[in-house]
């Protein structure tokens, strides 16, 4: 099979912006380091110009090889004409130091240094495809990604690649900027990407560079490899190539030897055919060869096309346990630990620093009792103040380490003062100490509380500066805003001075007067602090206040002083430098706050600039008074940056009903940064569900969903809309009307049997059998028969289990939905319909005669998104359900003697229940809706978000929050349910409820114009299922389990399961 002479490679397009490659790339690391010593630069060039001549135009190099020598041999080998018929690929992200200590950095400063020494040593304009070579996993992927997109706009690079990064990671990058490529190592050696990387590559349309797709060279040489492999190869110190693993990994290399002689061709062309082991046509082999030998027998390898046959002895001899021993140093830096933090974390350092900053003010202004401190004020401002210098140390060291690289110089304080170190007058200490007093108000009350001295400078102006410039901005615009009048003053007078909509500088300042009243007017009223820094007298130790407030109001002096009125300064020469003892903010004399020509400044050309560029108005629930201002609900105080999640813990669901029996039915929390009002009443999922559905019908729909725009068509994610009307009509008339549901009966009825038919099997061998697993399989069967005529999967085989866990993956990732990559047979089953035109009675049938006779109204995107809906919707909650009900009736083996009775009776025993039967089952009913109580599906409702600010109880919610509807807190409500902790069937006897929707006390599905729309189906699966498992067997426990031990304990996710799978055993009645 081996090809006749060298053939020229292929091109391809990398991933989907439009780079064209070609479709082998040659890899250039082992010429310079790792792999043993560098090579003679000649023989390296001779070998580059040899695989561009052959087609292999794709160069992949990084400033770490060497370091940099292999930058500078491309460049070599790129001079004159032949850098244009290349594809040239290098990376930033691995920094060796001068003692040789490894770092990984991916600020943006760095990422702009690289990128421009690349530049030169490379000797061209622009990178076609720049990777970001390992993930800095302290910043932000998105602020990494923000500069290399400054790069692309200016030209300097073309394309954006990722190396060895995370699913997570990837799609976040991609957000910001299209990623082109992700490099990472892909062999039948190492298969493990396969798992998340690559179908993420593949939804997002990013192409693979596969790197060492010969496993380092194992896959070509075997064991002999170690024998060749010089000191300083970095391959010795991998743990596949070590002996205790090599005995076994060599078992690989020979399997495939024998595949390839039988073949008749090398062991490289089988092992570079991984990539048909998935179908992906994006996947561009990256080999690394110093031997032009090699670089031609790759080449050859692309030409190779095996058989289905030996795809499949392939994928058999490439399994998942073929090789022993991870595939990089355990130190290494790989996808499996390149996550970043979250960029809402980075941007919330915003909010953590301001309230670290008034925590410190709020502590100090508190009077202390005594010294030692009962109150815990000096514990809780040294906690505070400690954050703050773990801040200031960290921006300090950055700025250490940019000026170490040789980033550009900045114009700031801090880059004066580390300019003058290392004199004999100032070190770092005294730079911190300077830092600190620079930008605080509060040295003596902080020295009192802390021995920090250093510290003292740099801290006051901080803390100082921003806290209360913020502070006056914000009560300078509130006044305005209450006072129309005066913002048409101060804008007339921009506009005349300034012109309208033009920046304001600093000088244009003092040629504003109107805008100096407002300021000055605003210290008056309201000065950031009530008293000046407290003085002592040294002679006594008393202590001395200057209540600046009061000052400010004084009637003795201020005309009308609780009236804002600017225009008082206008006859008034009065400043706020501490000349005018009547208006003294900041104080006066020799201690007057150092940082006032700073905050002067600042303040004024922000409110200027703010009020030059727009008009303002308060937000619609916003009053003009305090006085009748609605409140949040009642809810915990939450922490800075994470709010109250540390309150949620491993079962929210629980945790949240506790919550509410101290703050109440409506509830209100901070998760993260997001407002959540928790409803746990049924009096209260009233209002939310019924009296004001409309205002609660939007849905909080994760980023991910969006992203893959899943929910444009899904009746689930849809607002109330035309659209999304349409999808329900469609659902409720062609799908599941009693007269749709009843024409497919016989098929769902056919899948009881099948279930009835495999207990009986297990029944006679005496085997358990995992009544999730036997409940998910009908289910699925049944759906899939409902919607399309197809079974999914076989009760008699294992094959399909993993569709189980897909589904359920899909459920607890929330978003990761692809519905063809897990239920590939729907596509097929699309075009089988379009091409078949044999009548059938099943949905999919329905929905395509309605999309043709429709076209405008549903396209195959809505079919699909349907279909996605149904299934996962559908199987999880009906599998949970009838598992939960099965848990408890063997707990309580009279209640099974109960249901066994009842359909004795009714049906007669041992025959087959038809969903007509089910009505005159009461006891069967209570069954499922006592199982539905106590362990509803889902423990919240679907989320839903509230678009404006909506009144409930006398509470406001606002605009954006998250509205969390606890069915199981419901559920479980002692006020309405006796004995709620219980599982008593009975009780429905005397209580007429059912679960669709009527009923506030038990709304497992959902009530409303957002009810589950499947309810109808799941009402006839679950009863026939248990009903039919019932009146077909005794069930019992697994031996040694008696059912007071059986496990309850639940999984949270958006389903809640058992957390253990139930295994029980049939026998005949």
């Amino acid at each position: 099979m081996a090809a006749e002479g060298i053939k020229k490679v292929p091109r391809m397009k990398m991933g989907s912006q439009g780079l064209e490659v070609s479709a082998q790339g040659l890899g250039c690391m082992g010429m310079s380091a790792f792999y043993g010593p560098p090579k003679p630069d000649d023989d390296m060039i001779k070998l580059i110009h040899h695989s561009i001549n052959s087609g292999i135009t794709f160069l992949d190099t990084s400033d770490i090889y060497g370091p940099y020598t292999n930058e500078i041999l491309i460049g070599k080998a790129l001079k004159g004409e032949t850098r244009e018929r290349v594809e040239l690929a290098t990376k930033f992200g691995i920094n060796a130091s001068a003692d040789g200590k490894i770092e990984i950095i991916g600020d943006p400063c760095y990422v702009r240094a690289s990128c421009e020494a690349s530049l030169k040593r490379l000797d061209v304009n622009c990178i076609n495809l720049y990777y970001q070579h390992r993930i800095d996993t302290h910043i932000p992927i998105e602020i990494t990604m923000g500069e290399l997109k400054k790069l692309v706009e200016e030209g300097k690079i073309k394309y954006i690649g990722l190396s060895e990064a995370s699913a997570s990671t990837i799609r976040r990058a991609h957000e910001v900027h299209p990623v082109t490529a992700v490099q990472l190592e892909w062999s039948l050696w190492s298969r493990d990407v396969e798992e998340e990387i690559i179908p993420i590559c593949r939804e997002l349309g990013i192409g693979i560079v596969a790197y060492s797709p010969l496993g380092k060279g194992f896959l070509s040489s075997g064991p002999k490899l170690l024998e060749d492999l010089s000191n300083e190869d970095f391959r010795k110190h991998i743990p596949r190539f070590q002996a205790e693993n090599l005995e076994h990994n060599k078992i690989l290399y020979e399997r495939i030897c024998q595949m390839a002689t039988k073949k008749e061709m090398y062991a490289i062309s089988t092992s570079l055919s991984v990539v048909e082991l998935i179908d992906y046509m994006l996947h561009l082999p990256l080999l690394g060869t110093t031997k032009i030998k090699n670089l031609e027998q790759n080449i050859e390898a692309l030409y190779i096309k095996l058989t289905t046959e030996d795809m499949v002895e392939l994928e058999s001899i490439a399994s998942a346990d073929a090789v022993k021993g991870e595939r990089d140093a355990s130190s290494a830096s790989t996808y499996k630990n390149s996550d970043t933090p979250l960029l809402s974390t980075w941007n919330a350092c915003v909010d953590e620093l301001k309230d670290v900053i008034w925590r410190i003010m709020n502590e100090v202004g508190k009077i202390n009792l005594v010294n030692i401190d009962f109150q815990g004020i000096k514990c809780r401002a040294t906690i505070h103040i400690g954050k703050l210098f773990e801040l200031f140390d960290g921006w300090i060291n950055e700025r250490l380490e940019e000026k170490r690289r040789g980033c550009c110089e900045k114009s700031d304080v801090l880059e004066v003062l580390l300019n003058a170190e290392n004199t004999e007058e100032i070190n770092q200490n005294h730079i911190k100490s300077m830092l600190l007093l620079f930008l605080v108000l509060v040295t003596s009350r902080i020295q009192c509380m802390v021995n920090w001295e250093n510290y003292k400078m740099f801290e006051d102006l901080f803390i100082g500066g921003i806290d209360t410039t913020t502070n006056t901005l914000e009560w300078a615009m509130s006044e305005t805003l209450r006072q129309p009048e005066i913002m048409k003053k101060a804008q007339a007078e921009l506009a005349e001075v300034v012109g309208k909509g033009k920046s304001i500088e600093e000088d244009d300042v003092f040629r504003l007067p109107y805008l100096q009243f407002i300021v000055n007017e605003t210290l008056r009223m309201h000065p950031q602090a009530p008293f000046l820094i407290p003085r002592r007298v040294d002679n006594d130790g008393s202590l001395v206040l200057v209540n600046v407030w009061a000052i400010g109001r004084d009637s003795t002096f201020w005309e009308e002083p609780l009236i804002f009125k600017p225009e008082r300064f206008k006859s008034l020469e009065l400043d706020v430098p501490g000349k005018g003892f009547e208006l003294i903010p900041f104080g006066a004399g020799r201690i007057i706050c150092p940082g006032l020509p700073v905050a002067l400044r600042m303040v004024h050309v922000m409110l200027g600039s703010m009020l030059n560029s727009f008009n303002w108005k308060l937000e619609a629930r916003s009053k003009l008074s305090s006085r009748g201002i609605k409140k949040l609900p009642p809810g915990p105080s939450p922490w800075p940056i994470i709010g109250n999640l540390h309150l949620l813990g491993a079962k929210p669901h629980v945790s949240l009903a506790n919550l509410a029996k101290t703050y109440g039915p409506i509830m209100s929390l901070k998760i993260g940064q997001v407002r959540v009002v928790v409803i746990s009443s049924s009096i209260m999922a009233k209002q939310v569900l019924k009296k004001q559905d409309l205002a609660f019908s939007s849905r909080f729909i994760p980023k991910v969903v969006q992203a893959q725009n899943y929910w444009d068509f899904s009746v689930v994610w849809l607002p109330v809309c035309p659209q999304w009307r349409t999808i329900k009509r469609i659902l409720n008339t062609n799908i599941f009307s009693y007269k749709r549901l009843d024409a497919n009966q016989h098929l769902r009825s056919q899948k009881v049997k099948e279930l009835i038919a495999y207990c009986e099997k297990c029944s006679q061998q005496g085997e358990a059998l995992n009544v999730g697993h036997v409940a998910f399989k009908t289910i699925i069967n049944m759906l899939s028969n409902t919607l399309f005529s197809k079974d999914l999967v076989d009760h008699l085989s294992n094959s399909k289990v993993e569709l189980k866990d897909a589904i359920f993956g899909i459920i607890h990732e929330a978003g990761k939905i692809n519905l063809m990559d897990f239920f590939p047979i729907l596509e097929k089953q699309l075009e089988e319909k379009k091409m078949n035109h044999d009548e059938k009675s099943d949905v999919l049938e329905a929905i395509l005669n309605h999309s043709a006779q429709n076209p405008k109204e549903i396209d195959q995107n809505h079919i699909k998104s349907m279909f996605l809906d149904l299934i996962v919707g559908g199987t999880d909650t009906s599998t949970i359900t009838l598992e939960w009900a099965m848990a408890e009736i063997l707990r309580q083996p009279e209640i099974m003697k109960k249901a066994q009775a009842e359909l004795a009776q009714v049906i007669g025993k041992g025959k087959p229940i038809e969903e007509v039967d089910v009505s005159r089952l009461p006891y069967l009913q209570f069954i499922i809706k006592e199982t539905l109580r106590m362990h509803p599906p889902s423990p919240f409702l679907v989320p839903r978000r509230v678009d404006q600010d909506v009144e409930l109880c006398d509470y406001i919610i606002p605009k954006g929050s998250l509205v969390l509807v606890n069915a199981w807190a419901i559920g479980r409500d002692s006020t309405f349910w006796e004995d709620p902790l219980v599982f008593k069937p009975e009780r429905f006897q005397s209580l007429e409820l059912d679960v669709q929707g009527k009923d506030f006390e038990l709304i497992p599905f959902g009530v409303g114009r957002r009810i589950c729309p499947g309810l109808p189906l799941a009402l006839r699966m679950v009863p026939v299922m248990l009903g039919s498992m019932l009146n077909s067997f005794n069930w019992k426990l697994e031996s040694g389990i008696e059912p007071k031990d059986l496990d309850m304990n639940e999984k949270f996710g958006f389903i809640t399961p058992k957390a253990h799978p139930l295994l029980a055993i049939p026998s005949p009645l």
